[in-house]
């Protein structure tokens, strides 16, 4: 058997300053003791949605003014049926509500509920979390008082950059204009503010000269209708299936996003369970108006019909929908989709021909790699998966303290059957910080043995520290990042 061979890739430390770092621990369970029905992909069944998700560089995003507003059903649907990348933009963290699982309110309520909607968007599929970060103060009756309380050019300027960072080509939003939370009249009205000046290079011009960011033309803007903001029968521009059953994990997308929905633990929704089942009963559809455009002619098929990239309109199966949309594969230089299509083929039947395919796939991503979102990385962490292999960081100071050194240790493990050779360890680390290689074990790397490196940082003298958690919930827009991200 040939030796798999790994150089392992770089270990990014974001931001491993001093300082309180807040957790909460995840429950397997529901509050009210009934068994889970769906638990995030693993095995076969993530890699085959890694793979998925190269197919279509479509994205969506579901725009809403608390955690727990967000359209789950619509989310999970699109994520896992046809690999579009989803996000969530909140206006704030609903640290203005009431606690129904401890006594921290205000500030500390909104980090609870900020890991809630984390662990929410981890059921459903959806990768970014985005906060307007405009605080929370409780029930409001109208969109001018909601704006009396709120910073409204911060947050337009914000949503513009965050529409120019995450380029959604269709945006869907739970609430009404006029109607309603005044908190949800708001954002959706500055939805419609921001999607034009978005996409117009002489709005917030330091955006795009200061930051690198291009204007970015959202291309439909949908509001969910018969809803619980809505009435029945009222018209309609799309509709979305999302009482139907996933056919890979036997569960309808409306369970997904009960499952979501039920991590809102501070909320109180544990009793929503029967609502819940009564309304997939009832409306297996979710149904949308558009905003931005007159309304059509006849009802669209999809919310994303006529846009390139929705290959799934051309037929349920990826291999035929590009069998129509692509030429022919050529063997020397087949496109990028179709080396995705074989490695699906191939998956959990041909190992080999299976990282022949994910390779193919690779190495046409490596030579263009502005022509897609996808990093190479999240290919090739793929085949180090199903070959056993994990790896671990360790460091000797906890906290870390500036100018003072610190050992950290990078451990990677074969769990798997395979010999694999360690090319290599790496470790990235801030602008001003010291690295010194201290130890590395490389070569192959037998069954059930592990590999080490060892390095000492020193962090920069001026380093900033962590803050704790109810100061950092208002200081970025993407809640808690993480302090060490694995590349």
């Amino acid at each position: 058997m040939n030796p798999k061979r790994l150089s392992l890739l770089p270990v990014r430390f974001l931001a491993l300053l001093v300082g309180v770092v807040f957790s909460l621990q995840c429950l397997a369970n529901q509050p009210n003791g009934t068994p889970t029905k769906f638990i995030p992909d693993q095995g076969y069944l993530a890699w085959r949605q890694k793979l998925l998700d190269c197919l279509t560089p479509l994205r969506l995003m579901c725009i809403a003014a608390h955690p727990d507003d967000e359209d789950s059903e619509t989310l999970a649907f699109y994520r896992y049926r046809y690999g579009v990348r989803t996000s969530i933009l909140l206006a704030n963290w609903g640290e203005g509500g009431q606690n129904e699982i401890g006594p921290e309110l205000y500030e500390e309520l909104g980090v609870i509920r900020a890991h809630e909607t984390m662990e929410a968007s981890r059921l459903v599929g959806t990768g970014r979390i985005y906060c307007l970060n405009q605080k929370d103060f409780g029930f409001s009756k109208s969109a001018s008082e909601t704006w009396s309380f709120w910073d409204h050019d911060r947050a337009l300027e914000e949503m513009v950059r965050i529409l120019r960072i995450e380029k959604p080509d269709v945006l869907i939003t739970n609430h009404r204009f006029g109607t309603g939370h005044g908190n949800h009249q708001a954002i959706a009205g500055l939805a419609v503010q921001a999607i034009p000046m978005a996409a117009s290079p002489e709005c917030f011009t330091g955006q795009i000269r200061d930051e690198g960011l291009l204007p970015w033309k959202v291309q439909r803007f949908f509001q969910q209708v018969r809803h619980h903001e809505g009435l029945p029968g009222e018209p309609f521009d799309a509709s979305v299936p999302v009482g139907e059953i996933d056919p890979l994990r036997a569960v309808a997308y409306q369970e997904i996003a009960s499952e979501a929905l039920l991590r809102h633990r501070s909320q109180g929704v544990k009793g929503i369970w029967n609502q819940v089942n009564q309304a997939r009963i009832t409306q297996p559809e979710n149904f949308f108006r558009s905003v931005l455009d007159k309304d059509f002619s006849e009802p669209l098929r999809d919310l994303f019909e006529g846009m390139k990239g929705a290959w799934w309109l051309e037929s349920e199966e990826p291999a035929a929908a590009f069998s129509k949309l692509l030429p022919a594969s050529d063997t020397a230089n087949g496109p990028f989709q179709y080396a995705i299509l074989d490695a699906m083929k191939f998956l959990g039947q041909d190992s080999s021909r299976f990282e022949h395919s994910l390779n193919r796939a690779v190495e046409i991503l490596s030579a263009s790699p502005d022509s897609s979102t996808i990093k190479p990385e999240t290919l090739l962490e793929i085949p180090g998966e199903m070959w056993g292999l994990s790896l671990e960081v360790h460091c000797s100071e906890d906290p870390l303290v500036p100018a003072q050194e610190s050992i950290f240790s990078l451990i990677v493990h074969n769990q798997g059957p395979a010999m694999v050779v360690v090319d290599s360890f790496d470790l990235a680390v801030p602008t001003g910080w010291l690295l010194t290689p201290i130890k590395q074990e490389s070569g192959s790397l037998g069954p059930f043995k592990q590999a080490e490196a060892h390095f000492l940082v020193k962090p920069a003298s001026d380093a900033l520290p962590t803050q704790p958690g109810v100061v950092d919930l208002y200081r970025s827009r993407q809640p808690f990042q993480p302090q060490i991200e694995h590349a």
